[in-house]
């Protein structure tokens, strides 16, 4: 990047609604890591472990880049708390479940080194969008967001452990070409490698996936399949009565990578609740990512991930 300052700074975890009815987004090109999780299920009695999700929501993660407009923003989840804590992040988001406020409240006072933007606390950072309903209201400009760190003494150089890179081409791998991960159907995703740009490029519901600021396709250098244990929680997360869903983010479990038009096996591991996750590959040691930008995708243990 032009100016290697930027680095030295806070990242901003922004949570970016997928409704199927306003995409495309706005401003996900703009960041360097984006994690998307199964939200919500309607739990039934008769298999109260059995996951009923009906969609996904995305984490964008902010620190090369400041984008002046991320569209749409929306509510907190488990994950949002957990992935604050690894990055030490500032968590902008608009609204939460009592669960989740409660958990965030008691981070705080924990003395986590986290600041949570919620739009309740927080409205001033926020851009009402009035032609839209609830899941296209709120937008941030994130210059905006950085000059109100400053403001209130919450910039600063955090650190986070990072990822390790490498042009070079990692050993082992087998074709990957294209991954189709069966999340809900209006959020369901195929990544395509497209070898004149050496990137992934994203698909939801099999059309091009766009970002509305520039009217590009979402391309990453890198697609992690993170496969974790999820459960039902009893937190109520929307007035249809949906639960939350809780993902076993901590020990160690399979991964598969994609970059250059291949496909890695990895583990991943988190150990420390406030340092990011680590991807290594089969030996142990740190997993080679080409350079550029990351999609992590969290899916259940049981998802048939189909590989080409």
């Amino acid at each position: 990047m032009p100016d290697p300052s930027v680095l030295h700074r806070r990242p901003i975890l922004v949570r970016i609604g997928n409704d199927t009815i306003i995409r495309p987004q706005i401003g996900m090109n703009a960041a360097d890591v984006l994690y998307e999780e199964l939200i919500d299920s309607m739990v039934d009695p008769r298999e109260p472990q059995v996951i009923h999700s009906f969609m996904t929501r995305i984490t964008g993660v902010y620190l090369s880049q400041d984008p002046p407009k991320v569209w749409p923003i929306r509510s907190a989840r488990l994950v949002s708390i957990a992935l604050a804590r690894e990055y030490h992040a500032a968590l902008v988001h608009s609204g939460a479940s009592d669960g989740i406020r409660y958990r965030l409240a008691q981070s705080r006072k924990a003395g986590e080194d986290f600041i949570d933007l919620d739009e309740f606390y927080h409205p001033s950072i926020f851009t009402t969008h009035k032609e839209y309903d609830w899941r296209g209201s709120k937008s941030v400009d994130l210059r905006k967001v950085r000059d109100y760190l400053r403001t209130h003494g919450w910039e600063k150089d955090v650190k986070p452990r990072g990822f390790y890179f490498t042009d070079a081409l990692p050993a082992g791998g087998q074709p990957g070409t294209e991954v189709y991960i069966p999340y809900p159907a209006c959020c369901a995703v195929t990544w395509r490698y497209n070898p004149s740009t050496g990137m992934y490029e994203r698909y939801v519901q099999g059309q091009p996936h766009v970002d509305r600021a520039d009217g590009k396709i979402i391309a990453v250098s890198n697609v992690v399949i993170h496969f974790a244990k999820h459960e039902n929680t009893d937190m109520i997360e929307d007035s249809a009565g949906s639960h939350g869903i809780r993902i076993y983010l901590d020990g160690e479990g399979e991964a598969w990578i994609f970059r250059d038009g291949h496909m890695y096996r990895a583990i991943w591991r988190h150990g420390d609740r406030f340092q990011m996750t680590e991807y290594l590959d089969m030996n142990g040691q740190p997993f080679p990512f080409k350079p550029g930008r990351l999609w992590i995708e969290y899916v259940p243990l049981d998802f048939d991930v189909k590989v080409k």
